[in-house]
């Protein structure tokens, strides 16, 4: 009998506790309901932290819709990062254009691809490397 409560017990996080006890107490999230916390299954997909706050971005949408204007379960800001400025899914002649609309800003809010604090030469080598591309 021991050995089915012991097969039972999971513990992804390792903390000494049920994931399912967490998870009812409300201490972890399940937002895919599969049993396992998010914290445990943040990976890529539906489970994606692609921001890395430490929520699933499926569960950050769902609470906020705004947060993904596109409907593409994508943070947008993720996207931003990425340099799928016009929320597309790729990145192409609008991405470039609104790079090269905001060249030389100091801090802008979304373009700054290497987070060095400008706009410059950086951003747009690594916009050029990712043409074509689809955001991960």
């Amino acid at each position: 009998m021991a050995d089915a409560y012991d097969a039972g017990f999971l513990d992804c996080n390792g903390n000494g506790l049920n994931d399912g006890c967490e998870i009812a107490s409300g201490k972890e999230s399940d937002c895919n309901a599969n049993g396992v916390p998010d914290s445990c299954d943040l990976d890529s997909g539906p489970l994606a932290d692609c921001d890395g706050n430490g929520l699933v971005d499926l569960c950050e949408i769902v609470a906020d819709a705004s947060l993904d204007k596109n409907g593409d379960l994508v943070l947008d800001v993720c996207s931003y990062a990425y340099g799928d400025f016009d929320l597309d899914g790729s990145i192409g002649g609008a991405d470039l254009a609104y790079l090269l609309s905001i060249w030389g800003l100091k801090n802008p809010p979304i373009g700054d691809l290497t987070d060095d604090g400008s706009i410059d030469g950086s951003d747009l080598t690594l916009l050029l490397s990712r043409w074509g591309s689809s955001v991960p």
